[in-house]
């Protein structure tokens, strides 16, 4: 999955996302976007640091997963009086 992440405040110098305790890509005073393509397994946390590893913001990102029904309706009964 592609993942896009915008930078509004551009106020802090030097921050770099953070997927899983996995550095990504880093915004730079030219570019205030990164993308870059991520797994998911499980839930995820996207973390938001400085160059000092402080944190600046985080989001989880969950996993739903949709499951097939194995078990299916019948539309009519499997036996008859007559």
């Amino acid at each position: 999955m592609r993942l896009s992440v915008t930078l509004l405040n551009t106020d802090y110098k030097e921050m770099c996302l953070w997927f899983n305790e996995i550095a990504k890509p880093c915004f730079t005073e030219q570019s205030n976007r990164v993308v870059f393509d991520v797994v998911l397994e499980k839930d995820a946390l996207l973390t938001l640091r400085r160059s000092d590893h402080s944190v600046i913001a985080e989001h989880r990102l969950e996993l739903n997963v949709l499951v097939s029904a194995d078990f299916r309706k019948r539309t009519r009964m499997p036996w008859s009086i007559f």
